[in-house]
């Protein structure tokens, strides 16, 4: 037992990618950094963590990878416990689906956990559409530098309809093809985009 949770900094980026046929992929990247040292004894050394993502039913994994490494998947019926890192299916309320991810940071490195997939449904093909983007605080984790990019057609208009600032600040960036969104989660977001083709 060890309190070095008290020393891992979260980071998270998505990136959403929507091509001009309305077809979405995403990736997800999630930086652990773990500021303990091993010699710090009840408070130091790895961290060991499981990590789930929740994802849309329509959602097609193509890849999950550990610093550029794919990620194992565990052996179900295997006699010996499981090596880490590796990755399962995990219950998920009937809404989304879930992917599991356990893995270590040993003290005074960073890893980075990577997924990517795509959507089985498209952005509308009329002149107009709204891209819904909700973004889940994790629990027990009470600041998360959260960046959400998203890329679009250039010949396409977006409009953040959310109106999110911080600080006075707007915190969300447009410029041709490209929306992003930097913050700090204290709470669950949801970001609305409407598109004008």
């Amino acid at each position: 037992v060890s309190k070095v949770n008290a020393f891992v900094k979260h980071t998270n980026h998505r990136e959403i990618v929507i091509a001009p046929d309305g077809g979405i992929t995403e990736t997800s990247t999630l930086t652990l950094e773990n500021t303990a040292r091993d010699n710090e004894p009840g408070v130091g050394g790895p961290y060991r963590t499981y990590i789930r993502f929740f994802l849309p039913l329509d959602a097609s994994v193509s890849d999950v990878t550990l610093d550029g490494v794919p990620v194992p998947s565990r052996e179900a019926k295997a006699l010996t416990p499981p090596t880490l890192p590796y990755i399962e299916r995990v219950e998920a309320p009937q809404t989304v689906q879930g992917i599991g991810v356990a893995l270590e940071v040993a003290p005074g490195t960073n890893r980075r956990l990577r997924i990517s997939y795509s959507r089985g449904v498209r952005i509308a093909a009329g002149r107009e559409a709204v891209f819904d983007l909700l973004q889940y605080k994790q629990a027990g984790l009470q600041d998360v530098a959260q960046t959400i990019t998203i890329h679009f057609p250039v010949f396409w208009r977006a409009t953040d309809e959310t109106g999110f600032t911080a600080g006075g600040k707007q915190t969300v960036v447009a410029k041709d093809g490209e929306l992003e969104y930097n913050t700090t989660l204290f709470t669950d977001v949801l970001l609305r985009v409407r598109f004008t083709k």
